[in-house]
């Protein structure tokens, strides 16, 4: 299951998962580090089933899951879904899923909140309530404006040392922070490369890269136009949301 950080990915597949499943996660050093020394030994020896969150942190023990998924088949001591993987990265996750576990996985997005489970009226009050709650859960139903602003730039410093610096081995934190803020007052708009890479004070080149790295880890959401014809709507500059 991918999606970005605080949508309840875990909590989700906690819930459901049996009390027979264990649960790591590769925000704990210490389970990261052994994953790392000896991804092949980790992923043979762990208790079965299991739910790995994070798996970002440590994308070769994906070579070795699948080697582990692949001699259950041919042993026939498993059923499916002996693996349950969590990531808030689906560059580098998609990447290593299509190299490692192509016809072995199934892939779920979830997302934030939507309007219809938040349950509002559609009324202009409620719109805009919505809005400024954002779609993650631990906002729901706060009406503090000073403590989602703590929580929203707490989520951005956490997301941009943990998350961009480690997996997307970005250096540029100052510049980049400016960037996710510029791209929140475009949202629903289209961009121009070059005025964003102005307005950041770096190339539209970068600003092409770092879109990427903001679509990758579910920040934010390619929208394509709508038109007739099939051609044009991939041809004509998409919005972010």
């Amino acid at each position: 299951m991918s999606g970005p950080r605080q949508v309840g990915k875990s909590s989700i597949l906690r819930r459901v998962r049996g009390d027979d499943r264990r649960s790591l996660s590769f925000d704990n050093p210490e389970i990261l580090a052994r994953a790392l020394a000896d991804p092949v030994f980790f992923a043979r020896e762990i208790d079965r089933p299991v739910l790995i969150d994070e798996v970002q942190y440590a994308p070769s023990v994906l070579e070795s899951v699948k080697v582990a998924v692949d001699q259950a088949i041919y042993d026939e001591k498993s059923e499916p879904g002996i693996f349950w993987l969590t990531g808030s990265q689906g560059l580098e996750i998609m990447k290593r899923f299509r190299e490692s576990l192509t016809g072995r996985v199934a892939i779920i997005h979830l997302h934030g909140l939507s309007d219809e489970e938040k349950g509002i009226s559609y009324s202009p009050q409620d719109v805009f309530a919505s809005i400024a709650e954002t779609s993650f859960p631990a906002l729901r139903g706060e009406i503090d404006s000073n403590a989602r602003d703590l929580y929203l730039e707490s989520y951005v410093q956490t997301y941009l040392v943990r998350d961009v610096a480690t997996t997307a081995q970005l250096r540029r934190l100052k510049e980049f922070s400016q960037f996710i803020r510029m791209m929140a007052i475009r949202t629903g708009q289209e961009i121009d490369s070059v005025s964003l890479g102005r307005d950041t004070g770096v190339s539209n080149h970068t600003v092409d890269d770092w879109l990427t790295v903001l679509e990758g880890s579910f920040i934010i959401r390619k929208v394509r136009p709508w038109f007739p014809n099939r051609s044009r709507r991939l041809t004509k500059r998409p919005k972010y949301v």
